[in-house]
């Protein structure tokens, strides 16, 4: 059995986050509970403080049970067996403060100003954390209540009111005079909500109907704001929410004692269910959500404000164009009169609420900055370091959600090369002259015409040159990239790394021989990145080595991947290198080369110590008359080793966030190997083909990533 009103809240949601509202009193300030009910033992503090305890007959009991009732809304037990309140594992501070004999009266319990202050009162003393107060009166002078209220609200309690059940439409009386439509705005001390003075922590409570009075829930008018529910008015309406409160079912006396002497009672003595209506049960609903959020995100007990604002904010809008009976007025989008801000919905109350942030290093970071695809030489790092594991995200309310890691991933892309940017540089113009020890080339990729871009911009030549002296020589050039020795996979492109068809980088290098040594220096530029070096050599006729010493500068990319970015800062990496590569040629045609790379990373604005990579390639080339086929083998850049610390929010309790320092690998999963086997002859003169195929494992060095590949066949000539 359930209260009939949570499945309209949507609770479920709150309690698969392991809402409980464990840890949270809530003073309920009534007729009293009957704490020996079934469902409500174990649910108290203590016995029931009762503020007229002097004046009070030992048969002074609330025969309707009014006190019991709400307290079961609130925190009945979950035990499968009676109903299940709001917030099951609540604690009551139970008080009562009706006046002593007044529930024996025709007019039923009566609540002077200055007992339920002083409840109030003693409730903020003994740490009430939520007030729920299901009485009230029509507005009049005394604010007694009100001020106790305020006070309450200032020492940092919430407190929840039940908004009235005198709504009655206009009409007129027996000598056909207009009656004023009665409860058009919150009874006191419910006003109270509106107060600026309440500072955001107090709420009025309307009534919608949970279900038909049969048993049945009438799904035509669940939901629906009850006729007996007072109205927001334009005063609290900013402060006035709706809840069931009409056929909602709670733990109440026994029968014995509610209906004496009715022969259809039970045989037992103890308590029963009944099912109810009025805003006096609608509070409760509000008065234990607010618990559960006050436990499932303990630094709103600091802030307690922003838990009501919480529900107040993911109300669903409570839309009806038929003209309220009462005020005459439709409850239209947003919050109006009728309604005030809609009604309650714990399924919008326990999801992230504006943009969702994680904290690095003292720095709020976007939830979209956090994903990222793996690529460069750190591949997935995060992934496999565990990145997100453990972390908070934190919403505009400063609460803390446990981020879910596996959906922080992008797939990544094969770094295959540019299949349309080759055809354009392979299908370009080409010219070079030498001239004595000087040689120029330059060459201008065809621009292949895109119908479907507003613009397009020219394409941008690329040119080289050479001077060659007796003892060594001078090149520039701007497009492509250095010469190097170390052989390449041209059909796959290297994230962080200047290709062959990239035409805004420039270079430049020196050579100078000294006796049997070279030496060298080099350095290249483009829009993001800068690379220099120098280092010595020696090439005979059959062989030729060289090793460098060298430094890369990237502004845009982690070594062509994405670290500081999922963690709040700017991408960039700095790369200092030893590098050796070389070439033999051992005889019948054949050239064998290859190349390495260690390298020392610094990762700028990150704690990221001990980043080591490394980088290498092997080829195999050997000509058949007009045909050269050629196999490459090569490992791109990779991170071998390093670790990130970093400091960040993984939950939250009543003092606030909670930041813990953390260390994790950057090393990714996998290693990417590149395979590439190249075939060109001449076709005839003038007239070259080639084809070459090449094969990806493990891509973005990611261990499960789909092996890729790609063929390519093409034909060039001179006209």
């Amino acid at each position: 059995m359930t209260t009939r009103g949570l499945a309209l809240i949507n609770a479920s949601t709150a309690y698969s986050q392991g809402a409980t509202g464990n840890g949270i009193i809530v003073a309920v300030i009534d007729t009293g509970s009957d704490q020996t009910h079934p469902d409500l033992t174990g649910q108290f503090t203590g016995p029931t403080h009762d503020i007229n305890a002097a004046e009070r007959a030992a048969g002074d009991i609330d025969t309707e049970g009014h006190g019991t009732l709400v307290t079961g809304i609130i925190a009945a037990r979950r035990d499968g067996l009676g109903i299940m309140g709001t917030a099951f594992e609540a604690s009551i501070l139970d008080i009562r403060a009706d006046r002593a004999g007044s529930c024996a009266e025709p007019d039923g319990c009566r609540y002077p100003v200055t007992d339920v202050a002083a409840a109030i009162n003693y409730a903020v003393n003994n740490g009430a954390r939520v007030i729920n107060l299901s009485l009230g009166s029509e507005p009049g002078n005394d604010q007694t209540i009100e001020n106790a209220i305020i006070d309450a609200a200032q020492r940092g309690v919430l407190i929840v009111v039940s908004a009235g059940n005198d709504a009655e439409p206009p009409t007129t009386d027996e000598n056909g005079n207009p009656v004023a439509a009665k409860g058009t705005s919150v009874n006191s001390p419910a006003r109270a909500a509106g107060y600026t003075t309440s500072l955001g922590r107090v709420v009025a409570v309307g009534a919608v109907i949970a279900g038909g009075n049969s048993g049945t829930p009438d799904t035509e008018d669940t939901g629906r704001i009850a006729g007996f529910s007072n109205r927001a008015g334009s005063q609290a309406r900013d402060a006035y929410i709706l809840a069931p409160g009409q056929g909602v079912v709670s733990t109440g006396p026994d029968d014995d004692v509610a209906f004496p002497g009715d022969p259809t009672n039970d045989p037992d003595s103890i308590g029963d269910y009944y099912r109810v209506s009025g805003t006096s049960f609608a509070a409760p609903y509000v008065s234990g959500s607010l618990a559960l959020l006050l436990q499932t995100f303990p630094n709103l007990q600091a802030r307690p404000e922003d838990a009501l604002r919480i529900l107040l904010d993911t109300a669903d809008d409570y839309i009806d164009l038929t003209p309220d009976p009462i005020l005459g007025t439709v409850a239209g989008a947003g919050v109006d009169d009728v309604s005030g801000v809609g009604l309650l919905n714990l399924g919008r109350a326990f999801q992230p609420q504006g943009a969702q942030t994680a904290f690095f290093n003292g720095q709020r970071v976007l939830l979209g900055s956090l994903m990222g695809a793996p690529g460069g030489a750190f591949g997935d790092w995060a992934e496999q370091g565990g990145l997100f594991e453990g972390i908070a995200l934190v919403d505009r309310y400063d609460r803390a959600f446990q981020l879910n890691a596996s959906a922080m991933s992008r797939a990544g892309e094969a770094p295959l090369a540019n299949l349309r940017a080759r055809t354009a540089s392979l299908a370009g113009e080409t010219r070079a002259v030498r001239a004595g020890a000087i040689q120029l080339s330059w060459h201008t990729p065809k621009l292949f015409e895109d119908r479907a871009a507003p613009y397009q911009p020219e394409a941008q030549s690329q040119f080289a040159a050479t001077f060659h002296f007796d003892s060594g020589e001078v090149a520039a050039g701007r497009g492509g990239s250095l010469p190097q020795i170390a052989p390449s996979a041209s059909l796959i492109s290297e994230p962080g790394m200047p290709g062959l068809l990239t035409p805004a980088a420039s270079w430049a290098s020196v050579r100078h021989t000294f006796g049997p040594v070279d030496v060298h220096a080099f350095t290249s530029a483009d829009e993001t990145s800068h690379r220099y070096g120098a280092g010595i050599g020696r090439t005979t006729l059959d062989w030729t080595l060289r090793s460098s010493l060298e430094t890369l500068q990237d502004e845009e990319t982690a070594l062509g991947g994405a670290v500081q970015s999922r963690l709040g800062e700017d991408n960039q990496g700095r790369l200092t290198a030893w590098t050796g590569e070389g070439a033999w040629k051992p005889g019948q045609g054949w050239e064998l080369s290859g190349g390495f790379e260690l390298g020392l990373a610094e990762l700028e604005g990150l704690d990221a110590r001990g980043v080591y990579t490394s980088r290498w390639s092997l080829g195999a080339s050997r000509g058949f008359g007009p045909a050269t086929l050629t196999f490459v083998l090569a490992q791109p850049r990779r991170t071998e080793r390093g670790l990130l610390t970093f400091e960040t929010v993984t939950g939250a309790d009543t003092s606030g966030l909670l930041f813990s320092e953390r260390q994790i690998s950057l090393t990714p999963s996998g290693r990417q190997l590149n395979f590439e086997t190249r075939l060109r002859w001449q076709v005839v003169e003038g007239w070259n083909a080639e084809t070459a195929a090449a094969w990806i494992t493990s891509p973005n060095h990611v261990a499960l990533a789909d092996d890729a590949g790609v063929l390519w066949l093409g034909l060039r000539g001179r006209f």
